[in-house]
């Protein structure tokens, strides 16, 4: 990894502490708590993401252990192909993002 890029992602990182932080300091006023709800947000399609933060997700899932990674590719093919069967049928799915495990996910970091 080049010394730029791993700057970037340090103050990526940093960048994400800080959302996460006044994230939880605001939804815990309302009650509002990732707890791996029926309504969990890890069901929705997101195609938003910019090259930076597929960059940095990627980094993480290099990092995973194994196991874990076969898991979360074997997730992603069923996703890919749920998604698939319902985009030809122009229909929108939910379908849980394959790198959440036991309703968390997967990349959870203490800042």
């Amino acid at each position: 990894m080049k010394e730029s890029e791993k700057k970037i992602f340090e103050r990526l990182e940093n960048l994400y502490c800080e959302m996460d932080s006044a994230w939880e300091k605001i939804a815990s006023l309302y009650g509002f708590i990732c707890n791996g709800c029926d309504e969990n947000c890890c069901e929705s399609e997101f195609y938003h993401h910019t090259l930076i933060e597929n960059k940095y997700l990627l980094k993480g899932f290099k990092q995973l252990p194994t196991p874990q990674i076969i898991l979360a590719t074997k997730r992603a093919k069923k996703v890919c192909t749920k998604r698939d069967i319902a985009a030809k049928k122009q229909e929108s799915i939910r379908i849980m993002c394959p790198l959440n495990q036991d309703g968390k996910c997967i990349f959870q970091k203490e800042c």
